[in-house]
C-alpha cells in the first residue's frame, strides 16, 4: 500500500511541529545497534523495515508480525538485553486472537474460514511455547499455518523479504524515542511528522506504512528535562495499547478506504473484545493538561486529538459494555450532551448524524472551550465504538453481521489517495438498502437506527 493512509496523515498533520526530545541522538544509537547486528557483507537498506530487521526477533504470525529488539537502549542510551520470549508471549497471543476477529470480515467462503481458523489454532498453540528467554523455532507446520493465514488476508503467501504489518515492541522510553529517531534518520522527510512533543509520552507511533512502534513505558508528565526516563505503565493498560495499535495496523492494511472514525471504532471494539476494556487515548492525551489545535480536518476526525481521560464520563467501567450506559445517559431529543471536562459541567448538545459523508465538528464545539473539545472528543470516541459494536449485533437477511458485510466489501477497495470520500457510504446503500448518516429515519438509515437504540432505554 503506497503512502500513509488518509486518516493517519490528517491526524499527524494536526500536531504541532518541533520538539526538544533527543530523537536524533537516540535514533543514531538504535541504528548503531542495528549495524552491529547486521551481517558485515550486507549493505544497510534505505527501506525502514529492512534496515531495522537485523536488530529484532521477527515473529511472523500470518496477518501481523511482532518484532522484539534483541538489544534495547536504557535512559542513558546504553544498550541492554531486549525482552525475552516469555515477556512478549501475551502480545503474540493477542495478535493471533486479533486476526481471528477479522476472519468473517474478509471472507464468507466456508472453506477459507475453516482453513484459516485451523491455521490460527496452530499459531495460538505455538505462542504458548514462548516461555523462556529464547524464541521457539518456526517449525514447518508453523510456517504452513502462517502462510495459510497470509493467503486469506493478502491473497498470497509472503516471501521472506516481504512484510506483513509490523508491531515493534519498545521496552524502554529510550528505545521508543530511538526507534522513531531511527525512522527519521532513514527517511528524513518524516521528521516533521514524527519529531513531535506529543511523542514524549505517547503510547505508539506510526513509523511508515504497515509499521508501528508500541511503548511499554511512559515518561513522567513533567519530565521535560529528562525525556528518556521511564515511567511504568499498568500491565492491563500496556496490553490495551498494544492491541489497539495492532488493530489499526491490520484494519489499515485490509480496509484502507474506510473512514477514520470506522477504523477507530473497530480498534476500540477489537481491543474490548480481546482485553475486556479499552482505556487507550487513541491519538489524544492521557493528561489533564492536554491541548491541541483544530485546523480543518476532514469530518470530525480531528477531534480525537482532544481525547483525554481526565474527568471523562466515558471512562473506567463503561468500555466493557461498549459505552452503552453513558451514551444512553447523554441522549435526549435535543441531541447528545457534551460536557466541559475542565469545568465538569454540561455545555451544549450536538444533534446526530455525526458519521455521515459531510459530518464535521459541531460549531459549538469547534468554537468552544478546550474543556468542551475534550468532552466532545470523549463522546465521539464512545459513539464511534458504540455504533461499530451495534452493527456487529445486527444481522442481514442471510444472518451475517452487518459489520462483516460492510467490511468484506470495503476490503475489495484498494488504497486510492485520489479518492477523498470513503466508498463505505455507497456500499451501505447498495448492499443494505440503507444510508449511513444521511437521514434521521431509523428505517432508512443505519446511524439513525443506532441512535434510536440509545433512545429506547
Amino acid at each position: 500500500m503506497a503512502g500513509i493512509p488518509l486518516f493517519a496523515a490528517w491526524l499527524f498533520a494536526l500536531l504541532p511541529q518541533g520538539s526538544t526530545i533527543p530523537f536524533d541522538d537516540a535514533g543514531k544509537q538504535v541504528l548503531e545497534l542495528v549495524d552491529r547486528a547486521r551481517p558485515k557483507n550486507v549493505k544497510p537498506s534505505n527501506e525502514l523495515r529492512q534496515r531495522l530487521e537485523p536488530l529484532h526477533e521477527r515473529v511472523r504470525l500470518g496477518g501481523l508480525e511482532l518484532w522484539v529488539p534483541k538489544r534495547a537502549l536504557n535512559e542513558k542510551l546504553a544498550a541492554k538485553d531486549g525482552p525475552s520470549a516469555k515477556e512478549v508471549q501475551a502480545h503474540a497471543a493477542h495478535l493471533v486472537a486479533l486476526q481471528r476477529e477479522w476472519l468473517p470480515r474478509v471472507t464468507r467462503a466456508k472453506d477459507e474460514l475453516a482453513a484459516a481458523s485451523s491455521a490460527l489454532d496452530v499459531l495460538e498453540r505455538w505462542t504458548r511455547e514462548f516461555r523462556g528467554g529464547r524464541f521457539p523455532e518456526a517449525r514447518p507446520e508453523i510456517t504452513a499455518a502462517r502462510q495459510t493465514v497470509e493467503r486469506l488476508f493478502f491473497r498470497r503467501a509472503l516471501a521472506d523479504g516481504a512484510f506483513a504489518p509490523i508491531a515493534i515492541v519498545a521496552p524502554t522510553r529510550a528505545q521508543f524515542i530511538g526507534t522513531i529517531g531511527a525512522a527519521t534518520q532513514v527517511d528524513p522527510t518524516q521528521r516533521p511528522r514524527l519529531h513531535q512533543e506529543a511523542n514524549r509520552r505517547a503510547t505508539a507511533a506510526h513509523l511508515a506504512p504497515g509499521c508501528s512502534v508500541v511503548a511499554w513505558t511512559s515518561s513522567p508528565e513533567h519530565a521535560t528535562r529528562d525525556p528518556l526516563r521511564d515511567e511504568a505503565i499498568d500491565v492491563a493498560e500496556s496490553d490495551q495499547n498494544f492491541v489497539h495499535t495492532s488493530a489499526h495496523l491490520l484494519s489499515i492494511e485490509l480496509i484502507p478506504m474506510a473512514p477514520g472514525w470506522w477504523l477507530e471504532g473497530l480498534a476500540l471494539c477489537d481491543t474490548i473484545a480481546l482485553c475486556r476494556a479499552d482505556e487507550t487515548v487513541c491519538t489524544g492525551h492521557a493528561d489533564m493538561h492536554a491541548s491541541s489545535s483544530l485546523p480543518g480536518a476532514p469530518g470530525a476526525l480531528g477531534i480525537l486529538l482532544w481525547v483525554t481521560r481526565h474527568k471523562s464520563p466515558f471512562r473506567d467501567t463503561f468500555s466493557p459494555a461498549y459505552f452503552a450506559q453513558p451514551l444512553r445517559a447523554a441522549w435526549a431529543r435535543e441531541g447528545l450532551q457534551v460536557f466541559d471536562l475542565d469545568k465538569v459541567e454540561p455545555v451544549s448538545r450536538v444533534e446526530p448524524p455525526l458519521l455521515g459523508r459531510s459530518a464535521g465538528i459541531p460549531s459549538g464545539v469547534a468554537n468552544g472551550t478546550d474543556g468542551a473539545k475534550r468532552g466532545f472528543a470523549e463522546l465521539y470516541r464512545a459513539y464511534c465504538a458504540g455504533f461499530v459494536h451495534w452493527l456487529d449485533q445486527q444481522r442481514s437477511k442471510d444472518e451475517q453481521a452487518l459489520l462483516d458485510v460492510l467490511c468484506a466489501e470495503l476490503a475489495r477497495h484498494p488504497y486510492d489517495p485520489q479518492t477523498a470520500l470513503s466508498p463505505l457510504y455507497d456500499i451501505s446503500e447498495r448492499l443494505l438498502g440503507r444510508s449511513l448518516g444521511a437521514s434521521n429515519d431509523p428505517e432508512l438509515d443505519l446511524e439513525a437506527a443506532f441512535v434510536a437504540s440509545l433512545a429506547a432505554r
